[in-house]
């Protein structure tokens, strides 16, 4: 089984985090409890060299969500997996592939 990762990285810090599809969409669960404060914002900048470039405005978001629901989670996996994502998007200019 070929496993299938997810890469976040900051041309800005030159961070980056990644994790397996599953992890993502547990991930993505605990980030959707907050998903309305993203509904008018554009995710997807553009695209280059088969990444995907997040929208400033996006991940600024984004990374405000995460502050948001660190402290409702008590497993510490998750929690420092969402600490190291905010760290990358902190770091400005992301790219997602």
């Amino acid at each position: 089984m070929k496993l299938k990762m997810l890469v976040y990285y900051s041309l800005g810090n030159r961070n980056y985090w990644f994790a397996p599809i599953e992890k993502v969409i547990k991930i993505s669960e605990i980030l959707s409890r907050k998903n309305y404060l993203l509904y008018d914002t554009e995710a997807l900048k553009g695209v280059y060299n088969d990444w995907f470039i997040l929208n400033d405005e996006y991940v600024k978001k984004l990374s405000d969500i995460i502050e948001e629901v660190l402290e409702d989670i008590d497993d510490e996996e998750i929690v420092d997996e969402l600490f190291a994502l905010k760290n990358v998007l902190e770091g400005g200019s992301v790219v997602v592939g």
